[in-house]
């Protein structure tokens, strides 16, 4: 592994500096070509397609990591991997001796470099970034759960429903949200197939068709899947038959962040199927290298990582009502990046009575106009309906404190949103087959 080059660009991340007053221990969005934004703009200019999104990676990534042009380009999505996570596991994989060291093997001959997240550091946002090669304040996609002033509703962002709805996915079509218009920016599903590149958008066949994924991939080929050893197999085939053709092929796979949230990552079940990921991965590559279709670029990177945290009857906002007292409405965003919206007149009542529960060592806060502002969400231009959709103030959780404001009790052991290396720092991992 590249050991001196991923420290290279870590030291750049971790100088990298928006203007804001973020808490010291915060790993601040790198926009300008270290994060997970950049991504797709680089995949674009693979295949010689017009400029798209935001920005490329850094020259030095985008050349460790593309040191050509590929026919294919595969983008493994493991949701809620990181990356201290994932050197933490190659770690103990080696230091096994019963059990197999699928992922050691397979990155022996990767080239291998940190990013960023975006902000919020959660799924849709990220996704949505990952689609569009737009920051979160240009695709307005701002949080798992976001105030959609256009309806009137709180609203879930992954299953397009009312925030505190059960069972009602997809009922915002019926109170007028348009998948069509929603994302004010095109996508690289609709960007690629007009310079010759077929794009394929392969989940699981739960989600493949799910109001999320149909908002993002439109243009793409849709590819169901039910398990890993379906996935490669339909993978495999896609490529065979359409090998003389460019193709750009997006791969997700969340049972990482599906068993990280209600048990931590650190258990042993997200180590079992990490591994059981990294068997079927390395069968892939080998019948890969031995028949081809040759002239693949496997990528392999997340939207987060994962911050394993107590549960502590404290953080539940519902303790609290003199400060519920002095909200418009509950919370949104993200329990490790909640956006407040605070009563007339009440700001600064807000502010002493929080502070009478919580310090300042638990919770920063500032306005929410200075974070979008100041970059926090993206570079310039905002999508006006963004500034409605982050509240009047930001909370960001400090250490491993959150905020729970649902009625439901609290399920979660692992959490993202936030700004700490854990949730935002992410690995991009380069395979040529």
């Amino acid at each position: 592994m590249d050991q001196r080059f991923q420290e290279n660009i870590l030291r750049r991340l971790d100088g990298n500096r928006l203007p804001l007053p973020l808490p010291a221990e915060s790993l601040h969005p790198h926009y300008q070509g270290g994060s997970i934004l950049n991504i797709p703009s680089s995949i674009a200019a693979n295949f010689g397609a017009d400029p798209f999104g935001t920005a490329r990676l850094l020259p030095e990534i985008e050349q460790h990591l593309f040191p050509r042009n590929y026919r294919h380009v595969a983008l493994l999505l493991v949701d809620g991997l990181g990356y201290d996570w994932l050197l933490n596991y190659l770690a103990r994989e080696q230091a096994r001796d019963t059990c197999g060291h699928f992922w050691s093997e397979i990155l022996s001959d990767a080239a291998i470099s940190p990013l960023t997240s975006i902000s919020p550091s959660t799924t849709a946002a990220a996704l949505s970034t990952l689609w569009t090669g737009a920051a979160p304040v240009a695709h307005g996609v701002l949080g798992y759960e976001v105030w959609l002033k256009e309806l009137g509703i709180l609203s879930n962002m992954i299953l397009h429903s009312p925030a505190a709805s059960r069972g009602a996915y997809g009922s915002l079509y019926a109170a007028g949200m348009d998948l069509d218009s929603f994302v004010p920016v095109t996508g690289i599903a609709a960007h690629l197939p007009k310079f010759g590149v077929t794009v394929r958008s392969m989940q699981h066949t739960s989600i493949v068709n799910s109001g999320l994924s149909s908002m993002l991939d439109e243009g793409a080929q849709r590819i169901p899947f039910r398990t890993v050893t379906d996935l490669w197999a339909n993978f495999e085939q896609a490529l065979e038959r359409e090998s003389g053709t460019p193709s750009y092929t997006w791969l997700y796979w969340s049972e990482h962040d599906s068993l990280g949230h209600p048990y931590g990552v650190d258990d042993p079940r997200v180590h079992a199927e990490f591994e059981l990921l990294g068997l079927s991965l390395l069968q892939f590559i080998r019948r890969m290298r031995t028949h081809g279709p040759h002239d693949l670029l496997l990528l392999i990177s997340a939207d987060h990582g994962h911050l394993v945290t107590p549960k502590l009857p404290r953080y539940d906002l519902a303790r609290y009502p003199d400060v519920l007292d002095t909200l418009a409405m509950l919370p949104s965003g993200d329990n490790r990046l909640p956006y407040l919206y605070v009563k007339n007149g009440m700001a600064e009542e807000m502010h002493r009575r929080f502070y009478t529960h919580w310090t300042e060592e638990e919770f920063a806060m500032m306005p929410s106009r200075q974070a979008l502002e100041g970059g926090l969400f993206g570079p310039p231009p905002f999508y006006p309906p963004s500034a409605d959709r982050i509240g009047d103030y930001l909370l960001i959780p400090r250490n491993l404190s959150y905020l729970w404001w649902s009625a439901r009790p609290n399920p979660l052991l692992g959490r993202h949103g936030g700004l700490s290396r854990t949730e935002m720092l992410v690995p991009l991992i380069a395979l040529e087959l």
